[in-house]
């Protein structure tokens, strides 16, 4: 980083990525990463999110067919799996519209963009959606909600320490959310916490959603998080890419895009 005027943007979603195998990350980056249809299946489902006017299952699930000429299935059997499958994970964000629909919470942002300058790094993202709860101090308290369609929601630990949803806590504690019209959050506003929403039916277990909190980010946190940003902008930065051969790349258990690039070939002797 040889240039002080170089900015280097960094995803609050690839942050972690970056750090535990700096060469799947970049694959990934670069486009090499192979697609697969459970993702744009994740983004019809996050677009039905995004254009929600309401709690209602068969709208949402309408949202998603709308689109689904996009999805490259192989075969007829496949598009029908993964309709029921739309269907489960949209009923699910039915239900979760239906609780938000019943709460004291009010919806003031959904795709929202945030971008935290630290040291040469940009952290910049997007976030679902942000959920505000009015005090009784006449302050107000902001909750970043991150949809998940995957299967696997993590611990209750891991989500603690979960960067991404500090990475949206940052923002809102900065004040570095740009809401409709270029507005910005209220002075006085605080990070009610975050959470992942999950609604793939392995992750829910015959619930309709499942939900994983982490607490309101604390000053310690939120330090700890800016010099992590600054390490991996390094990372992102370079010229070469370490490959974690024995702490990710090799291991069945965690596939990326840089296990390819570690096998050996078959003729080799």
């Amino acid at each position: 980083m040889a240039d002080p005027e170089l900015r280097v943007p960094v995803s609050p979603s690839q942050l972690e990525r970056a750090e535990e195998c700096p060469l799947d990350w970049v694959i990934s980056s670069l486009g090499g990463a192979a697609g697969s249809v459970q993702a744009s299946l994740g983004t019809l489902v996050h677009h039905a999110l995004e254009t929600a006017q309401g709690p209602d299952p068969e709208a949402l699930f309408a949202a998603v067919e709308k689109e689904w000429h996009k999805l490259p299935f192989d075969a007829e059997w496949e598009s029908e799996r993964g309709r029921r499958l739309a269907a489960a994970m949209t009923a699910g964000l039915a239900d979760y519209l239906s609780e938000f629909a019943a709460s004291d919470r009010e919806l003031v942002g959904r795709e929202t963009l945030f971008e935290i300058p630290i040291d040469r790094a940009v952290l910049r993202g997007m976030a679902d959606r942000l959920e505000r709860r009015s005090q009784a101090d006449g302050s107000a308290e902001v909750t970043v909600v991150d949809l998940k369609t995957g299967r696997n929601p993590p611990s209750k630990a891991d989500t603690e320490t979960h960067a991404q949803l500090q990475a949206y806590q940052l923002g809102v504690v900065l004040g570095a959310f740009r809401l409709a019209a270029g507005e910005e959050l209220p002075e006085g506003t605080h990070s009610g916490g975050a959470r992942l929403l999950y609604v793939h039916p392995d992750a829910t277990r015959g619930g309709g959603f499942v939900e994983r909190a982490q607490g309101p980010l604390s000053d310690e946190a939120a330090q700890e998080l800016s010099e992590r940003v600054v390490k991996v902008s390094r990372v992102m930065a370079a010229g070469e890419f370490t490959a974690r051969v024995e702490h990710h790349c090799s291991d069945p258990h965690k596939p990326g895009n840089c296990r390819l690039h570690i096998v050996q070939a078959v003729s080799h002797a």
